[in-house]
């Protein structure tokens, strides 16, 4: 309750600003916030904050799922009207899905009724005019409204100057043939696909405008003058902290447009930490298209990269790859159907937990100059069945330049590009002048429609990317959890986590064992989706220690002794044990992983 309080709060505080850039608004009523009114989807497995307005001091009675709680209405919402005031009751956490519930509440001479309220998770679609583009506003929108009878997707739009208290709110919508043209494309078929698979209610929340800024989605006013921040505010303001279980960000390309690549890494994390705090869940998901290629922008690249660097800096921050599904002569691109699917499996993967899913396309892992050709950049990729070309042909889009070496020519070239290896691509400058070292990117050429052809065997496509940009991860990404068994010199470790993509690898020691390994040498065979890319390299020397005190060589003597050896696997150093008890017989050995 103590955090509700403090993001009320904070809402009370932007609303005040609010008002002192415009002064003009309606008085308030009693009232239950619109986000939990009648058809509303209410995040499941979460506290539920159900609030609203009435006159200042009067006393609140709520009824929800079969329990009544009183309040009373004294949270200020502006110093100018002392009459105003707010109201706010914490109800259990609902984790099943599904139902159809009521919520009544009274101030003593009025009871408000909300009917048809069910559970499931709710997803707030925000940004610019992507995000909110409608279906009716496409070509398609006839044969997509064919199948939008979906009673279990909900959807409700925030508007300018949208406060809760607003007689003429906006209200929750059932998902049929005849309402879904008003609801976003993106967040309708993002909402389709997941809802297909996870198989609970979805709502989708909607608040974006044409055009807007990062900047214009950080609640601030701080002038009068200001009127395009405060109306931006006004989207946000009546939301919070109605729980959500994600958000999906499609934003960035007035920032381009207008030379504000530079600063936006900067912006979208503090953005992203502003609405964590605001929503009191300091790991609320992002999803964020990548912006895909429009006209001749090539400031959208630099989007694309920023969008890059706080994702690979954010947690919960994930950006999904456009650049196959863009229009050149369309800003609203208008495959939206395979947008919101898309985004819906990043969503399967990284916030339901579902395995077996590979959305990203080919991941750098790591670059390297060619040891016998300066000219030339080696790129290693994790791709999913290795990597592949969309239509056949030699892989196109990538660019080399000099930029970030301070080049006085700061452009970039088109590059070719040949393949080593089912993981490894070796990229080429076709300007014979351009002088290493160099800068590969791809994805940044927005002058061919068909510029990008760069995939993994499943066929998702590459996000754009630039050496100059790479952050290698520093952490797995999925955990192992062995256990471990042995059989003579033999260990099996079995990855017992549901959410482990390793397989079962085997880690089979050489060597007979009547003899005592000397230490120079250890050969292991790996198996497993995870391990069969290990290298020699990646193999630490076997050492011996005696009560924790590192041998010289290998031990000779009778006795218990400790063999290790670190094995470097994604970033992470594995730690092999092994207890050798020489015996006037053979040595018996067992392995465990630290």
């Amino acid at each position: 309750m103590t955090a509700i309080k403090h993001i009320l709060a904070f809402a009370a505080l932007t609303v005040g600003l609010s008002f002192q850039c415009e002064a003009a608004y309606t008085i308030p009523k009693f009232r239950i916030n619109q986000y939990y009114d009648s058809n509303a989807v209410l995040q499941r497995g979460v506290t539920l904050p159900i609030c609203g307005t009435a006159d200042w001091g009067r006393t609140i009675t709520v009824t929800f799922n079969g329990l009544t709680k009183t309040t009373t209405a004294n949270i200020e919402t502006s110093k100018t009207d002392e009459g105003e005031g707010r109201w706010s009751v914490d109800f259990p956490a609902i984790n099943a899905a599904g139902g159809q519930y009521m919520l009544t509440a009274t101030d003593g001479t009025t009871t408000l009724t909300a009917t048809n309220i069910t559970v499931g998770d709710v997803w707030l679609v925000s940004g610019q005019s992507n995000a909110y583009y409608p279906i009716e506003r496409f070509a398609d929108a006839e044969e997509w409204l064919k199948d939008a009878d979906y009673p279990n997707i909900r959807f409700i739009e925030a508007t300018e100057n949208h406060f809760e208290w607003q007689l003429n709110k906006n209200e929750w919508k059932i998902s049929s043939a005849a309402t879904a043209g008003k609801c976003s494309a993106m967040g309708f078929f993002f909402a389709r696909s997941l809802q297909k698979t996870v198989n609970v209610p979805m709502g989708v929340v909607i608040a974006a405008t044409d055009g807007s800024l990062i900047t214009e989605w950080m609640p601030n006013c701080t002038s009068s003058k200001d009127h395009y921040t405060k109306m931006i505010n006004n989207y946000l303001e009546p939301i919070p902290p109605f729980p959500l279980k994600g958000v999906l960000w499609y934003q960035g390309e007035s920032d381009g447009m207008f030379g504000f690549s530079g600063e936006y890494p900067t912006r979208l994390t503090e953005m992203i930490q502003n609405w964590r705090s605001i929503w009191n869940n300091q790991n609320l998901p992002f999803i964020v298209p990548q912006l895909p290629f429009y006209g001749a922008y090539g400031q959208w690249c630099d989007i694309r990269l920023a969008q890059n660097k706080v994702a690979a800096t954010v947690p919960g921050v994930y950006v999904v790859p456009t650049l196959d599904i863009g229009d050149l002569a369309d800003i609203h691109p208008p495959r939206k159907p395979e947008l919101g699917a898309r985004m819906s499996v990043f969503a399967r993967k990284y916030i339901y937990g579902e395995t077996g899913l590979y959305p990203e396309g080919p991941i750098l892992k790591s670059w390297e100059v060619n040891p016998s050709n300066a000219r030339e950049i080696l790129l290693h990729f994790d791709a999913n069945g290795g990597i592949v070309s969309k239509d056949g042909a030699t892989l196109r889009g990538f660019q080399m330049g000099g930029d970030y070496f301070g080049q006085v020519n700061k452009k970039y070239y088109d590059a070719s590009v040949r393949l080593v290896d089912s993981t490894t691509i070796a990229v080429t400058p076709t300007e014979q002048y351009l002088n290493p070292p160099f800068v590969v990117r791809y994805g940044c050429n927005n002058l061919d429609a068909n510029a990008v052809n760069f995939c993994d065997a499943a066929g998702s496509p590459a996000a754009a990317f630039s050496t100059a940009d790479f952050v290698p991860p520093d952490a797995p990404t999925h955990q192992h959890d062995w256990q471990l068994t042995a059989s003579g010199d033999t260990l099996t470790a079995t990855c017992a986590n549901d959410g482990c993509t390793a397989g079962t690898p085997t880690f089979s020691i050489g060597g007979a064992t009547t003899k005592v390994y000397d230490g120079t040498a250890l050969k292991a065979s790996l198996v497993g989706t995870d391990f069969a890319a290990l290298t020699d390299s990646e193999l630490g020397m076997l050492e011996y220690y005696k009560d924790g005190v590192k041998l010289a060589g290998a031990p000779v003597e009778v006795g218990t002794y400790e063999a290790r050896v670190a094995v470097d696997h994604d970033n992470v150093i594995y730690l092999l044990k092994r207890t050798l008890t020489i015996t006037p017989g053979k040595p018996s050995v067992v392995f465990s992983i630290d």
